[in-house]
Parts: C-alpha cells; structure tokens; sequence
C-alpha cells in the first residue's frame, strides 16, 4: 500500500511539475522511480548520499542557514536532492527549467508524501478480546492447583505410611 503511495506521487510530480522524479528513504534505498539512473530498490550512491546527509554540517558552515535542496548541473540536466528526516526526493530536470521554482513546489510534494506516509503507517488499532486470555490463564491455574493438591495428598500419604 505504501509502494503504491510513493508510485501515486512520482505520477503526480511527473504530471504537475513535468519533471522525472525517485523517492528514496533516508538510508538511500529508491522507493519508487522513473529516472532511469534510480531504479526501485536499488541504492543511492554512497558518494551522493554522503553530500544529501552532509547539510547539516554545511548548514553550520553557513551560519545555520536552513539548506532546502542540493542542485548539482551536469551537461544536459540539473540533479536536485530535497530531504527531510525521512525521505529524499531526486529529481532529474532539464537545464532549461528554473530550479528554483521547482525546488519549491517539490519541497511542498515531499512534505505531502511524509505526512502521507505517516498517516498510512499508523493504521487502526483492532481491539483484542482479553477475555479468552483470562479465561485460558484460570484454566491452566486451575489444573496447576490441582496437580499440587494431588501431589501433596501422595507425599502425605508416602510420609505417613514411612513414619
């Protein structure tokens, strides 16, 4: 259900930003994808996740001015890497578009899919009948008092019959 959640969201970033998207989880394993670099379940180069984890430290360098997003340029396209605590979105745009408008209705998806997600997991609680616990723990109390009564009649018995 929740694979199907990320695959919503690809869609809709695709379909709204016009952009190819992955998802990945905070430890860089892809999620869902249609960047063809970030196939699902594969995992995020250690180099690069060691840069998308490093903007804590960079903010600090900066003083602790809050980085949004990491865009690396390459040829043809630039590479843009949002996070939270949980996810990272990669998105992969053509030169030609502004990164920084798309930087931020992308950082709006990412937050819709964290909560999303969160909201997912939680699930409903089902209510368990203890009833049927209490009633099996009596059961086997009761046959454990029973034993013992049962063992205690012998070992009086053997006692007497010794004396």
């Amino acid at each position: 259900m929740v694979e199907e959640l990320y695959n919503a969201f690809i869609s809709k970033i695709k379909q709204e930003l016009n952009a190819d998207c992955a998802i990945a989880n905070k430890h860089g394993i892809i999620l869902a994808s249609n960047i063809e670099e970030y196939l699902p379940n594969k995992i995020i180069s250690l180099n690069l996740l060691d840069l998308i984890h490093e903007h804590e430290h960079i903010e600090k360098d900066l003083n602790n001015a809050e980085i949004k997003s990491i865009i690396l340029q390459t040829e043809d396209f630039n590479h843009i890497f949002l996070s939270n605590n949980d996810l990272i979105l990669i998105s992969k745009l053509p030169i030609t578009l502004n990164t920084l408008e798309f930087s931020n209705k992308a950082s709006s998806f990412l937050i819709e899919i964290s909560e999303n997600i969160k909201k997912s997991e939680k699930g409903k609680f089902t209510e368990f009948d203890f009833s049927k616990e209490i009633s099996k723990i009596k059961e086997t109390l009761e046959d454990v008092r029973f034993k013992t009564k049962k063992y205690d009649i012998i070992k009086k018995l053997i006692k007497y019959v010794s004396t």
